[in-house]
């Protein structure tokens, strides 16, 4: 049940970024759009709950009705979304055509990202407390954050060791008690989840940005690339901001393509 729970907390921020994303692209849209507006989606929303919650701490600490707050935030990011598409909602969508070559390199690519899927699953699950950075960092101060909400800013004092890095950006442990929050215990599904959810979302936005850019058997080979690295399983795994890091800066190259 907690793991079930876990999952299901991190839907109010993804639904929130992926409405926002397809809400200012509205096109006509093939699948390589999708993937990029999912993965995007993805980092975006769980970028905007961290900063909501910064934000709440200052606000409301002690309340615990966060939930509300991402209702809300969810609501109208939906309305806007709805009114802002309703031109849109009978276009057709874009289709890209493929040969074979292409279709047997993307079921290959379906192949490997099923497999690191179930590789990242199964090392977080080996893993739960994460490594080094994970549970001396992020979680730690998270523990801190939901433990004594109202006394947040005491959680990062001058006098702390270097070691532990208080000047830290509070993305990830932000997040994590978060959801802590809105479960009402602590759990390490949480920011186990977190952390396959980045790793998902930056596998899509190769995948997409590729595609979209590039052709299917140029993205089906960059996923197939990314997916089969062994490193990159265990990242997604760790718990640690290198791969949020990772996807941020990708997102940024991405979008400057986009301008060009």
């Amino acid at each position: 049940m907690n793991l079930l729970l876990s999952l299901l907390s991190f839907s109010l921020p993804v639904l929130t970024g992926i409405l926002l994303v397809h809400a200012l692209w509205a096109e006509k849209n093939n699948f390589f759009d999708w993937a990029l507006k999912l993965s995007l989606g993805t980092g975006i929303g769980l970028g905007l709950s961290s900063l909501l919650y910064f934000v709440y701490l200052f606000l409301f600490a002690g309340s615990r009705w966060f939930l509300f707050v991402e209702i809300f935030m969810a609501g109208t990011i939906l309305f806007f979304t709805w009114q802002k598409l309703k031109p849109w909602r009978h276009r057709d969508t874009e289709k890209k055509q493929i040969n074979s070559l292409q279709t047997w390199a993307l079921i290959l690519a379906g192949i490997v990202f099923l497999t690191t899927a179930l590789g990242i699953l199964n090392y977080s699950r080996q893993r739960a407390q994460g490594d080094w950075d994970a549970w001396m960092i992020y979680n730690r101060v998270a523990r801190f954050l939901y433990r004594d909400q109202a006394n947040w800013q005491e959680s990062f004092p001058q006098e702390m060791s270097v070691i532990f890095h208080a000047d830290y950006p509070l993305l990830l442990a932000s997040n994590v008690a978060a959801r802590w929050d809105i479960l009402n215990k602590e759990t390490p599904y949480v920011p186990m989840f977190q952390s396959v959810l980045f790793a998902f979302a930056a596998l899509g936005l190769v995948f997409g940005a590729l595609g979209k850019f590039k052709s299917t058997g140029q993205a089906s080979l960059g996923l197939i690339l990314l997916g089969g690295v062994p490193f990159y399983l265990y990242e997604g795994g760790r718990q640690t901001a290198d791969l949020p890091l990772a996807f941020f800066m990708l997102a940024t190259v991405v979008f400057i393509f986009f301008h060009q």
